[in-house]
C-alpha cells in the first residue's frame, strides 16, 4: 500500500494533509486506531475537517479506489 499512498501524495499533498500511523507505535496510531474502531491492517481513511469518517477501506485498495474518494472529500 505504501507505494500507492506514497504516489497520491505527491499528487495531493498541496490539497490534503497524508499521515501514516502504525498500530503498535503505542502512541499516536493506538490512539487512532482506537478512536477511529479501526478493524483491520492495512486501513486507509479519509478524515474530514470535523473529524468525522468520510471514507474508510481495509485490506489492499487500489489506486483508482482512492483517488476516487479523494476527489469526493475535496468536492465537499
Amino acid at each position: 500500500m505504501q507505494p500507492i499512498v506514497n504516489g497520491l501524495k505527491q499528487d495531493y499533498q498541496q490539497q490534503i494533509d497524508f499521515v501514516d500511523l502504525n498500530v503498535e507505535d503505542g502512541g499516536q496510531g493506538q490512539a487512532a486506531f482506537e478512536f477511529y474502531q479501526v478493524r483491520g491492517h492495512p486501513t486507509v481513511m479519509i478524515i474530514l475537517a470535523d473529524g468525522s469518517i468520510g471514507w474508510m477501506k481495509f485490506g489492499v485498495v487500489a489506486r483508482e479506489d482512492i483517488e476516487l474518494a479523494i476527489k469526493g472529500a475535496l468536492a465537499k
